[in-house]
């Protein structure tokens, strides 16, 4: 199914397992990494009211810090939750 909505940020772990995208949503996905399967699952949260304009994670991997853009919040995300 196509939404049309789009990826605005993107960062890799830095161990390199994980991928988190920021999406025109205000969702935030966790996606293994690599990954071959284009219909892999990912786990997605919401927080943020409309677009996403960065996501970061901490030094340790253990938080990813997104940006939002109309709403002007930065969220936090213990990243525990992954799988």
């Amino acid at each position: 199914m196509i939404d049309f909505t789009e990826i605005n940020c993107l960062e890799r772990s830095h161990t390199g397992t994980i991928i988190a995208t920021g999406w025109d949503t205000g969702e935030v996905k966790f996606h293994n990494y690599p990954n071959q399967n284009p219909k892999a699952k990912s786990d997605s949260y919401y927080g943020h009211s409309s677009h996403l304009t960065k996501v970061k994670f901490s030094a340790k991997d253990d938080f990813l810090i997104s940006t939002g853009g109309n709403d002007m919040t930065v969220f936090l995300w213990d990243t525990d939750l992954v799988d």
